[in-house]
């Protein structure tokens, strides 16, 4: 039999009855007249309940348990065949508790008494550990347990007790050190493994690490370290190339080498050294005029490291005359002592 429309009471405008009529599309029966008060199916999957007012019926999404309100099963034992709800990407299922120890793995308990599993990464039961030691140390192989906090017995065939762990721990920072530059140098406590990775990266680069001593493929730094005892065989330097002068300044830099080239196209009246070893150091230079020569150099204006003016220091105080000719070549020598410069020319050159 087909659906039928549900009759209705008519009333005039005075609010009587004054006949019958079909319900009309939208028109609800209220709760307090045995209705729903709702006009319409809900959602695929939606459940009828009361709404947050405590007034009326609604259509609502399936939600999460009341746990609140279920039976206490707190003193079960918990079954491989009892299951758990889970929301599966949005879809409400359960599992069986044979599923969750299975995907916990490792980190279940073992219960064997004789612990045959014998497993290096998951714990014994407290039944099957009291029950393996109590049967060893019956049978007199001393498996009794150590209660010592400083650990001094340092057994490598007994047991420690739990309380005497956690003293030993609590009375020793094992905690890890998680610093790049390692600045704490502790000698009792472990590095992380990122700061150890960190650390190592700075100081072994692909330039200067140990495994490339035997046959470098790289530049090798040492860091201003000093290396002693050293036989040098088949070396070369790297040339220091200024260029030709574009004014009057010539700034030389001992970090891009001890040996360099000049061509002079204006007369030098300033020299700046920078990264110069504050001890001793050298630096040869060759110098050659341009095509147009009668370059000069001073030598009474010398800064090393941005320290203030100063002049070279030269044998009877001779000071420094270049060749002047067109195309010339003279070379000079700067020895800094202390961060003083004394010069050594060789001139002329043919």
């Amino acid at each position: 039999m087909a659906d039928k429309v549900p009759i209705k009471a008519t009333f005039d405008s005075a609010g009587d009855a004054d006949g019958l009529g079909e319900m009309a599309s939208g028109e609800t029966v209220p709760i307090t007249h045995g209705g729903t008060g709702l006009a319409a199916v809900g959602s695929a999957g939606q459940l009828l309940r009361t709404n947050s007012a405590a007034n009326a019926i609604e259509w609502g999404a399936a939600e999460v348990l009341n746990i609140d309100g279920m039976t206490d099963g707190s003193s079960i034992t918990i079954g491989d065949s009892d299951k758990f709800g889970i929301s599966d990407g949005g879809t409400e299922k359960y599992v069986l508790a044979s599923q969750i120890k299975t995907y916990v793995g490792p980190l279940s308990l073992i219960d064997e008494d004789d612990m045959s599993t014998d497993s290096a990464t998951r714990p014994p039961s407290q039944q099957s550990t009291k029950a393996y030691t109590d049967t060893h140390a019956a049978l007199g192989t001393h498996l009794t347990l150590i209660d010592e906090d400083s650990f001094s017995t340092n057994s490598a065939t007994r047991p420690p007790s739990q309380q005497s762990v956690k003293a030993y721990v609590d009375n020793n920072d094992l905690s890890l050190i998680d610093e790049d530059d390692m600045s704490t140098d502790s000698a009792t406590r472990p590095p992380s493994q990122q700061s150890v990775k960190a650390y190592a990266d700075t100081k072994a680069t692909t330039s200067n690490r140990l495994d490339q001593f035997a046959d470098p493929s790289a530049e090798v730094q040492f860091a201003d370290q000093t290396i002693s005892a050293a036989v040098l065989k088949d070396y070369a330097e790297t040339e220091n190339a200024l260029g030709t002068t574009g004014s009057a300044t010539l700034t030389v830099s001992l970090a891009n080498g001890n040996t360099g080239t000049v061509t002079l196209a204006h007369s030098i009246t300033d020299i700046d050294f920078t990264n110069v070893p504050t001890d001793f150091a050298t630096f040869t230079l060759v110098v050659t005029q341009d095509g147009t020569g009668s370059r000069t150099m001073a030598i009474n204006a010398i800064t090393v490291n941005a320290d203030s003016h100063q002049t070279a220091k030269t044998a009877g105080a001779a000071g420094l005359t270049l060749s002047t000719a067109a195309s010339s070549v003279d070379i000079i020598t700067f020895m800094f002592v202390d961060e003083t410069p004394y010069l050594f020319s060789q001139l002329a050159f043919a």
